[in-house]
């Protein structure tokens, strides 16, 4: 079942869902969140607590590297494209064409 919370946050609310205990989205604020209905989360369980207490280390500047499930919803190419960014150190800078490469699909540079 998906679920959800609202987290507050140093950008505005954050609005974050779970699904079997991984986070498959995280609405910024003014963005929509899944398509489907979601049921009111617990802020103190699981992975969504889990997450909420990452992203306050990060705005507190406690935090440069995420440990979570993920599971966002995707084709192949964008789960792809979405492992591959994982992997951009903080801080660093990587370019559309860079992804492509990166990814050994040097013409896939507008798509990614």
């Amino acid at each position: 079942m998906l679920t959800t919370i609202t987290l507050r946050s140093a950008v505005g609310p954050l609005r974050l869902y779970s699904e079997d205990d991984q986070l498959v989205w995280l609405a910024l604020p003014g963005r929509s969140g899944p398509a489907r209905p979601a049921a009111a989360g617990d802020a103190a369980d699981g992975v969504l607590a889990r997450t909420a207490a990452q992203l306050a280390e990060y705005f507190a500047g406690e935090r440069r590297v995420f440990d979570l499930p993920l599971a966002p919803p995707g084709t192949a190419f964008q789960t792809e494209v979405w492992r591959a960014l994982l992997d951009i150190p903080f801080g660093a800078t990587c370019s559309y064409g860079d992804l492509a490469r990166l990814l050994q699909r040097p013409s896939a540079s507008r798509a990614v």
